[in-house]
């Protein structure tokens, strides 16, 4: 298993990897299909490749494609580079503490793998010795790869060329068929049918509608709230500077030998005619080559020098703001101790000399960018809509939508020549990468961060001076539509709704996190997931933005939806709220506060906090008002809450039948339709 997933690594999982390149550059498609890679949590693993966005006539050449450039790999070999890149970056990710999810059921996953393939459970359990087994073995065979890919894939026989085809009438081909099968039932119902479907539909909604009962629920183990740490964990923040005055946060933890190098630069003054640019700008920068380097031999030297390097851009409204927002781009670098001079320079190179004139890979990359972006509509359908709600009152929202919303994904599917992409990621790339825009974030051992002070001090020298020393005129939420439609090919809906909430820092956006995490495990959760049939709902509460949102995913209802967000706050400032119920809640928000962190992401946490004003006072201080948060004050944000739905601001992502015939339940939602391709 682990020599098939480093196969495939190589083969398509960076932009060097060989089998990648040449489906990208084939110019057949726009990307690499969803399912290319290797899927072993299946008893029969599946080795896929394939690129969407083409067309069916297109199917031989892709096929021929695919077999070709394995045969070529063969008989030509891979670049040595390539497969040590890759041998380095899975002995990276084994050495990363990781964080997040509970580390138990990580356990459990990895050593079922190896239960599903006839192995004892502690067998994929166990990472250094298989590895070093490989390790010793391509360094015995050169060519471990190569045979490895002519038995295991070119000699296996066991494959299909499977093609999926858009077909605008197979939705109405699927409803008749439902249709004319359930009349069909129908005519056969005799009248004792019909009388015992009408008395199963009875029981269900009585059970639905039947709390359980205290002796059930006291057989549930439970942690109280006097379980709870009465103070937070902070990570330790030294402040310092660089020369020419960069600020420098150094978070002095153990990191396992990994450094965690993070360069943030304010982009506030950027030219607003550049912002629909800049989610592309962040993802290019390190994929279009350097001067005299191509950009598969510079993802290669990524590969070997650094565990990761990438960018992102966001904006965010500070705690001492009152609604005006930062925005910043973020790089994060990853890399061992000792690779750390090579990889500045690296980084160093990429920031300042990135070839966003090589027009032919920029075009793949904006292909990849649009397909990623179409394709995320559906299974992220909520977050489209939650975000495009959100903007009307949160001025974050609004360039977050630009960057990752519906506005991007329209930005992105317009008429536009490579070279104008390129002119303006050039502009960008002047414009920001300056000392004057940029903070420096270090998360690794004092005496490693002592060691590699200089080789920091020459990335940022390498940066030019100067920077933005006005900030560009905020983005207005003047005449945004108080309900949306954003039209989709989908038999369900997404169904967002945004009101203005209370801002962190407040007792009031404590209890409204409270409320948040009660509405979505119990009203929302019963009247639209078990009843209506959702496969989700949420409430949360936006304290940086000042936003209490609500959202649900895959939803067959719309109108239902939007009348049960406003319900569920009149269910609660009724004083619908069991004290057990509220010990739940704050149990469930304190998980939240206190989820296992890697190294990584505490530095990262602890910067956004430094940026954004987010005190360890601050936070305690929300901690013990989350603690001593009482039924009173559910029910007192509850009617505060209630009182701002007048103020409601509803987008649905859905077909196009769905939005019309919610429309007569939904003021305005006709009135603003917004077609999203895909």
């Amino acid at each position: 298993v682990l020599s098939l997933e480093l196969l495939s690594y190589i083969l398509l999982c960076s932009s060097a990897a060989p089998l990648q390149m040449s489906l990208i550059e084939s110019g057949l498609g726009e990307d690499l299909s969803e399912s290319t890679g290797i899927q072993t949590e299946l008893l029969e693993m599946v080795f896929s490749a394939g690129i969407r966005g083409t067309d069916l006539d297109q199917k031989s050449r892709v096929e021929a494609l695919v077999l070709d450039t394995l045969q070529r790999i063969v008989s030509e070999g891979l670049d040595p580079d390539i497969v040590e890149g890759a041998l380095r970056k899975v002995e990276f990710r084994n050495r990363e503490i990781k964080g997040g999810g509970p580390n138990g059921l990580r356990l459990m996953g990895r050593s079922l793998r190896g239960w599903l393939h006839d192995q004892k459970p502690e067998a994929t359990l166990r990472f250094n010795q298989p590895f070093g087994r490989l390790r010793k073995d391509v360094a015995a065979d050169p060519r471990f790869f190569e045979k490895l890919i002519q038995t295991e894939l070119l000699a296996n026989l066991h494959r299909s060329t499977v093609s999926v085809v858009h077909d605008p009438e197979q939705r109405q081909r699927e409803q008749a068929r439902l249709a004319a099968a359930l009349e069909a039932r129908e005519r056969q119902f005799t009248a004792e049918d019909r009388a015992r479907i009408t008395s199963d539909q009875v029981a269900l909604d009585l059970l639905q509608d039947t709390p359980d009962s205290p002796e059930a629920i006291a057989t549930l183990p439970f942690l109280s709230v006097r379980d709870l740490p009465k103070e937070l964990d902070c990570v330790a923040t030294r402040e310092s500077s660089l020369p020419g005055g960069v600020p420098y946060y150094i978070h002095d933890l153990f990191t396992n030998g990994i450094v965690y190098l993070d360069l943030t630069f304010d982009i506030s003054g950027l030219a607003n005619d550049l912002l629909p640019f800049v989610s592309l700008y962040t993802s290019a920068i390190n994929e279009v080559g350097l001067p005299g380097k191509s950009y598969d031999v510079v993802a290669t030297e990524l590969e070997l020098k650094t565990g990761g390097f990438g960018g992102y851009c966001e904006a965010a409204v500070a705690v001492h703001a009152v609604s005006s927002a930062e925005r910043r781009i973020f790089f994060r670098l990853k890399t061992l101790e000792s690779t750390v001079p090579q990889a500045v320079d690296l980084v160093a190179d990429i920031l300042t000399r990135a070839q966003f004139q090589n027009l032919d890979r920029l075009s793949d990359l904006v292909k990849e960018a649009r397909s990623e972006m179409s394709g995320a509509v559906l299974p992220s359908g909520h977050g489209f809509a939650a975000l495009r709600a959100a903007r009307t009152f949160s001025q974050a929202a609004r360039y977050e939508e630009i960057w990752r919303g519906a506005e991007q994904l329209l930005f992105l599917s317009g008429e536009r020549d490579t070279a104008d992409y390129a002119r303006a990621l050039d502009r960008i790339n002047d414009a920001v990468i300056r000392s004057g825009n940029l903070a420096v974030n270090i998360t690794a051992p004092g005496n490693i961060v002592s060691g590699v002070r200089k080789d920091i001090e020459r990335l940022v020298a390498a940066i030019p001076a100067g920077g933005f020393t006005t900030r560009e005129a905020l983005l207005s939420g003047d005449g945004l539509p108080r309900a949306e439609g954003l039209l989709v090919s989908s038999d369900v809906a997404f169904v967002a709704a945004a009101i203005p909430g209370s801002r962190y820092g407040s007792p009031e956006y404590v209890h409204e996190q409270v409320l948040a995490h009660i509405m979505r495990t119990g009203f929302l959760w019963e009247v639209i997931r078990m009843k209506g049939g959702a496969y989700g709902a949420n409430a949360s509460a936006r304290g940086l933005d000042g936003v209490f949102g609500f959202w649900s995913y895959r939803d067959p209802r719309i109108v239902e939806t939007i009348a049960a967000f406003g319900d569920a706050l009149l269910h609660y400032a009724d004083g619908n709220i069991d004290p057990g119920e509220l010990d739940l809640a704050i149990i469930g928000v304190t998980g939240h506060h206190i989820r296992p962190r890697s190294p990584g992401q505490k530095g990262m946490e602890a910067l956004r906090r430094q940026l954004y004003g987010i005190t360890d006072e601050m936070r305690q201080a929300n901690h013990q008002t989350l603690l001593r948060t009482s039924v009173k004050d559910l029910v007192m944000a509850a009617d505060r809450l209630r009182e701002s739905m007048a103020q409601s601001v509803v987008a649905v992502v859905a077909g196009a039948e769905a939005i019309r015939l919610a429309t007569p339940g939904v003021p305005g939602l006709g009135e603003h339709l917004l077609q999203l391709p895909g």
